[in-house]
């Protein structure tokens, strides 16, 4: 190419660029700014309820952050923040940037599993809870309570906190007409059959709470909680069930003012270590809550929750549940602020459909002879193998009142001292270390514990019995 042509050429380069000659072209567009970038990373996507993961984030090409779902506020382009009391259930963690290209933004989601601790059976909602109260309050009564309580979760997941408590039956198992003549007859350890009197239109009565919390021991005797999530966990010795322990602190609140048809005696104050047995899942609805203490003098308290949902959702038990099945299961001790100790029983019982007649003892007169009568004979048997090792070493009695509502159908079971070498063929001449059952909810075990201080016994210490079908 000429000098010439070269100068024709940029010349009409630069009058097209510049509109001349008659052209109509437009400048060319300022290049777009980059669209921002996010990331978003957790140190842990799967924590125990109210605890915490520690969430890291970057951007480029952004000016600003905001942060939303489970968290929020203005956040720096990058950084990162440990985030607290992750509720049970889905987390979803947000966070959008803004830049000149526009913004962009990133989540992800951590996961509220179950702490293994008493407050695992809550998680962030509410479940009502009903059960027993019983109090052991002298040498010869007791009181059995039902009680339903309202559990919640605290403000900042620590604890499970008692938002309503009612009570709607109150019996006593005592010694009851102890005479021996036609119109006293004896009768030995029996209910009372008696019932709460309600105010019109109520069908419970409220237990007014002053003070209360259901707190896991983490931290007291543990390095660290526990986090282990019970619906996938699998334990392989007693020792990691005993995990499971709370101490609960309740404290009531009762004036006599008003003609109040209950006692605070019935319901006393509480302080005590419980064990929660674990769900096999979040909907399942079989966690329960068993403890026990020592109270002033000869007295102790039992308690036993357990979901109100599986008390109505199962069909009462009665007296022929307990026939012909090999049970065998653990002593539970307990103490606050301390884990419980479960510890197997090297024996257990197979409960026959024979009954104690008063040709059966020598004991027709007495209380001793009066609580026999109508009860069951019952072996003794081996835990390993289920073998009979004691024939009619125990008897159980069913103490019901018949009314169908009632939760409070409980068993008394009792050793028995016999005559000769042939436990059944031989007379029975006394009975004693009185222990009281009842069936869990679902009527998969029984739960129990020892009645000290009936006839004569030793006061003081008792502890919770669990029994299983051993077959």
């Amino acid at each position: 190419m000429s000098f010439k042509h070269s100068h024709y050429l940029l010349a009409f380069l630069f009058l097209s660029s510049c509109g001349g000659g008659g052209g109509g072209g437009s400048s060319p567009s300022t290049p777009s700014a980059p669209l921002p970038s996010v990331t978003l990373s957790t140190s842990n996507s799967s924590v125990p309820t109210g605890q915490s993961t520690t969430l890291t984030w970057s951007s480029s090409n952004a000016n600003s952050c905001s942060a939303s779902g489970s968290w929020s506020g203005t956040k720096a382009t990058s950084g990162s923040e440990e985030v607290s009391n992750i509720d049970y259930g889905s987390n979803t963690f947000s966070l959008s940037c803004t830049g000149a290209g526009g913004s962009s933004s990133a989540s992800l989601t951590v996961s509220g599993t179950q702490a293994y601790d008493a407050t695992a059976f809550v998680g962030s909602g509410s479940k009502v809870y009903k059960g027993f109260l019983i109090e052991k309050l002298d040498e010869y009564c007791a009181s059995v309570a039902t009680v339903e309580f309202e559990l919640k979760g605290s403000s900042d997941a620590s604890a499970l906190m008692f938002s309503n408590a009612s009570t709607d039956e109150l019996q006593y198992i005592c010694y009851y007409n102890t005479g021996d003549d036609a119109e006293n007859p004896p009768t030995g350890i029996s209910l009372s059959g008696q019932r709460l009197e309600f105010f019109e239109g109520e069908s419970s009565i409220s237990l007014p709470i002053t003070a209360d919390n259901l707190n896991g021991i983490e931290g007291i005797y543990l390095n660290t909680s526990i986090d282990i999530d019970p619906y996938n966990y699998e334990p392989q010795s007693l020792e990691e069930l005993e995990q499971f322990t709370a101490d609960l602190a309740l404290d009531f609140q009762f004036t006599d003012e008003g003609g109040s048809p209950f006692d605070a005696f019935a319901y006393p104050d509480l302080q005590m270590a419980v064990y929660a047995t674990p769900n096999s899942s979040p909907t399942d609805n079989t966690s329960s809550f068993i403890g026990y203490s020592e109270m002033s003098g000869s007295n102790y308290v039992i308690l036993f929750l357990a979901e109100k949902e599986l008390w109505e959702s199962s069909p009462k038990t009665g007296e022929g549940d307990i026939f012909a099945t090999n049970f065998a299961g653990l002593d539970l001790f307990a103490s606050y602020q301390s884990l419980v100790s479960l510890i197997p029983n090297e024996y257990g019982f197979k409960v026959s459909t024979e009954s104690y007649t008063s040709s059966d003892h020598i004991l027709n007169t007495t209380y001793q002879g009066a609580t026999l009568q109508g009860s069951r004979k019952a072996n003794r048997i081996l835990a390993s193998d289920n073998s009979t090792w004691n024939e009619c070493y125990h008897a159980f009695k069913y103490l019901f009142n018949s009314d169908v509502d009632s939760y409070q159908r409980f068993f008394l079971k009792m050793d028995t001292n016999l005559s000769g070498f042939s436990p059944c063929n031989n007379i029975v001449t006394a009975v004693n270390n009185y222990e009281l059952f009842f069936f869990y909810p679902d009527g998969s075990g029984l739960i129990g514990f020892k009645l000290n201080g009936y006839d004569g016994g030793i006061e003081g210490q008792t502890n919770i019995r669990l029994f299983f079908n051993n077959d």
